[in-house]
């Protein structure tokens, strides 16, 4: 940017976006800082803040027209805007501070833009005169705290969003140390690479050097400042820096003429017109990409200057025309832009199954067809096909599903049909073989039967499963024939046991002479022996013998009863005739 005597500026940022899940491949870095990717390419406008309405009209000039610019004048699609501070010693600047912090702050804050306060790189420097001490004996601690220092002083009175520092000049390995420690503490302190919405920027107007390279991990963006430039020779200043910061954190700019200066960058002059546009610098910086990717916007510096001829000192209001025919450029450069794609087909387990090139607008969409690899299908969401070409080169990985083949041995069991099923999915549970003489046991996932398979589990490769059958028990009848005698139930008996004795059967008139082998009754059935066959066995009767008929005489009992009675009668019919002879005697006595 242009330099006067001494200068503070004040940087207005975007927040920064995250990174989707298909994100263009830019230059590669180092791997550490922010690396943030926009769906918008960016507008940043250094604002001269002696030039506000706000600010007495000498301020900074002998220019006696009246200041008329506000910064809510600034166009509401400018992303960012930097509050650029230099003001004469002795102006009365109160009005324009306490306007900044009620009013134009929270204003632009309600649009969505950014404001940001820059500092020439000497502020840094300061630490030594703020500790008493030389770069040797600095600790941590002290960076810690005069980054702290700067935060409060010239961010946290106004509700800013970052700082931004301006460096333009040579350094000494000294300096070089000491600046690259404050940057880290302030990065750290606003949380920079963790993607909070604080915002610390470096503009320079020098290739890339020692001190940038010291702090790229710890920075949001680097502002490149290619003022009078050609436009060819942005190539060769961004290859200087690729190797240390993704191109979308990187903004060239242009900067307008100055009142009562004599330098003409000629970088856009005078009223607006389409014709001095497109032959104009402004236009081929806004049009122009990094070969590798896509850069992160531009900004212009002196916006308030916009449309003023060289050598025009008058101070006056303007329509932005030139900013905003840039921002629609920075728009149309990428719809044009036409970008290199890899599709690349993979599997599972990530491997690379193939891929293939193509080329497409940017922000046009493609459809992603899906190649006839054996074996492979896609089996994701078919939305996901439908792709959105994003800035520069870029990946599309798309996942195919293996196709798997489910083998069923059944081992001597009737026959299973084999499945076929996409990776991560179920096997269907089949219908249960049978196999004679053997009960099923289920599926195993080995040939030792060590490990039962579970329908439950998703599969992620060929297999076979194999059928675990039991032995059933041979089991034989043992059928009783008792021809017309009581009727004994069958038994059941198991191969190469015994059979049980059954309870002998009965017939009126016939005595059970036991069991045979066959109804010819020559052999007899041995239970002591194992069945090992259906068999049949028959009850042998002997038929009863009829008695001789025989005198029937009176059992002993019954003889031995008659007798006692008998002998019983004739005691006592001799105990009755003495005792009449007796009574008859005693009768005649008296």
């Amino acid at each position: 940017m242009k330099k006067l005597t001494k200068k503070f500026s004040l940087i207005m940022f975007i927040v920064l976006m995250g990174m989707g899940s298909l994100i263009p491949v830019h230059a590669q870095t180092r791997g550490v800082g922010p690396e943030m990717n926009y769906e918008e390419p960016i507008m940043m406008a250094y604002y001269r803040t002696w030039r506000d309405a706000a600010m007495p009209h000498d301020s900074n000039s002998n220019l006696p027209d009246a200041n008329v610019i506000k910064m809510t004048d600034l166009p509401k699609e400018i992303d960012i805007v930097s509050v650029f501070h230099y003001v004469n010693p002795g102006t009365d600047q109160d009005l324009f501070w306490e306007t900044l912090k009620n009013d134009y702050v929270p204003t632009l804050h309600e649009r969505g833009q950014r404001v940001v306060r820059t500092l020439d790189y000497k502020e840094l420097l300061k630490i030594k005169t703020n500790t008493g001490k030389d770069s040797t004996t600095l600790t941590d601690d002290d960076y810690h705290a005069f980054a702290q220092t700067l935060i409060d002083t010239y961010m946290t009175p106004w509700n800013l969003d970052g700082l931004d520092v301006d460096m333009e000049t040579n350094l000494n390995s000294e300096e070089v140390a000491i600046i690259s420690n404050v940057f880290i503490q302030l990065s750290n302190i606003l949380q920079i690479k963790e993607g909070s919405d604080k915002l610390l920027i470096y503009d320079t107007n020098k290739d890339n050097h020692e001190l940038f390279r010291e702090i790229a991990p710890h920075i949001s963006y680097l502002f490149i400042q290619a003022y009078g430039r050609n436009p060819q020779s942005l190539d060769r200043t961004w290859e200087t820096y690729q190797s240390d910061i993704s191109s979308t954190r990187v903004l060239f700019g242009i900067s307008f003429y100055e009142e009562q200066d004599n330098t003409n960058w000629n970088d856009a002059l005078g009223q607006f017109s389409e014709e001095k546009y497109l032959a104009s610098r402004a236009y081929q910086y806004a049009k122009w990409q990094p070969k590798d990717g896509e850069k992160g916007g531009m900004f212009v510096y002196a916006v308030d200057r916009d449309g003023k001829d060289y050598k025009e000192n008058t101070i006056s209001e303007t329509d932005f025309a030139w900013t905003k025919r840039m921002m629609q450029t920075l728009e149309e450069s990428r719809l044009e832009k036409i970008e290199d794609i890899t599709i690349e087909f993979k599997n599972s387990r990530n491997e690379l199954l193939m891929s293939k090139s193509l080329k497409a607008a940017y922000n046009s969409e493609i459809s992603i067809e899906i190649p006839n690899l054996a074996g492979y299908v896609y089996n994701g969401d078919l939305s996901a096909l439908k792709y959105t070409v994003k800035q520069g080169p870029q990946t599309v990985v798309v996942t195919l599903s293996q196709v798997l083949d489910v083998t069923f041995e059944v081992n001597g069991g009737t026959a299973i049909s084999n499945q076929t099923i996409v990776e991560d999915g179920l096997v269907a549970r089949p219908t249960e073989p049978t196999r004679a003489g053997y009960t099923f046991d289920g599926w195993y996932v080995d040939e030792a039967f060590t490990s039962r398979f579970d329908f439950d589990t998703t599969i992620n490769k060929n297999m076979t499963l194999y059928a675990k059958w039991h032995k059933q028990a041979l089991s034989y009848t043992l059928s009783f024939e008792t021809g017309e005698g009581s009727k004994v139930s069958p038994q059941t008996v198991f191969e190469n046991t015994t059979a049980t004795i059954p309870s002998a059967p009965t017939r009126e008139g016939y005595t059970f002479d036991g069991w045979y082998t066959t109804d010819q009754f020559t052999t007899k059935f041995d239970f002591n022996l194992p069945l090992n066959a259906d068999t049949t066995v028959y009850a042998k009767w002997q038929i009863i013998s009829p008695t001789k008929p025989t005198e029937v005489l009176p059992a002993t009992g019954t003889a031995n009863t008659l007798m006692n009675v008998a002998l019983t009668m004739s005691v006592l019919g001799g105990s009755f005739i003495a005792l009449n002879a007796y009574v008859k005697r005693k009768s005649n006595t008296n």
